[in-house]
């Protein structure tokens, strides 16, 4: 009975450190766009007063440069506590892509014949068409916010609400231990998104009704 508890105990951890990692991913991403944008500045404001006598370019190109060193440290340090976080991660859960089924929770939930860890393995090839992609992990991208609703409800089938205060919405963990999230918007869209991950590999879905004419999956 202890073995099972204690067994319980890390892999409710892991779940939940595999949760930090899932919110500290896009704010790499826009710190990644914001020393992108700093770099880009640097050279807008260098031509723009290569003409003025009164406010040295160099001294502009300086600050922005600074700028852009700070982004790029930050970036760098927290990425090297993702990939630290993420070794522990491998050690919990023993390497595993997509962990096995709990036998006191039955089976997750399959939709279009596919469980949600299935999904996240092959990128989410089923679902919707595919979005831009974030530097960790692919994105899909659905019609409506309806069949994104069919989608969260039939895979969050007998999962467990997770109490993640971080999340800005609704976290669930599956039978077999992957975790499925529903946030009304993000940082970087203001529509509804649905996060699934595993311990390796990351999903990200969300409404996108714009430009169906025509699209390659």
């Amino acid at each position: 009975m202890g073995r099972q508890s204690d067994a319980t105990t890390l892999q409710d951890v892991a779940a939940r450190v595999r949760l930090a990692l899932d919110m500290t991913e896009e704010t790499i991403e826009i710190l990644h766009a914001a020393a992108e944008t700093a770099t880009e500045a640097a050279t807008l404001a260098g031509t723009a007063l290569a003409g003025s006598a009164h406010y040295p370019p160099e001294l502009a190109l300086a600050r922005f440069d600074q700028a852009r060193a700070l982004l790029a440290d930050l970036i760098q340090g927290w990425q090297q506590a993702e990939n630290s976080v993420a070794a522990i991660l491998d050690r919990l859960g023993g390497g595993q892509d997509t962990p096995a089924a709990r036998a006191d929770r039955g089976a997750p939930a399959t939709w279009r014949g596919k469980t949600a860890a299935e999904h996240v393995g092959d990128s989410g090839a089923a679902i919707g068409r595919a979005g831009g992609r974030l530097r960790t992990r692919p994105v899909r991208e659905v019609r409506s916010p309806s069949e994104l609703d069919d989608l969260l409800t039939t895979l969050s089938r007998g999962g467990q609400v997770l109490d993640a205060p971080a999340y800005d919405g609704t976290i669930r963990e599956l039978p077999d231990g992957t975790l499925i999230g529903h946030r009304r918007r993000a940082a970087s869209a203001a529509c509804p998104i649905v996060d699934v991950f595993t311990p390796h590999r990351r999903l990200k879905i969300h409404v996108r009704p714009e430009g169906w004419g025509q699209h390659v999956r």
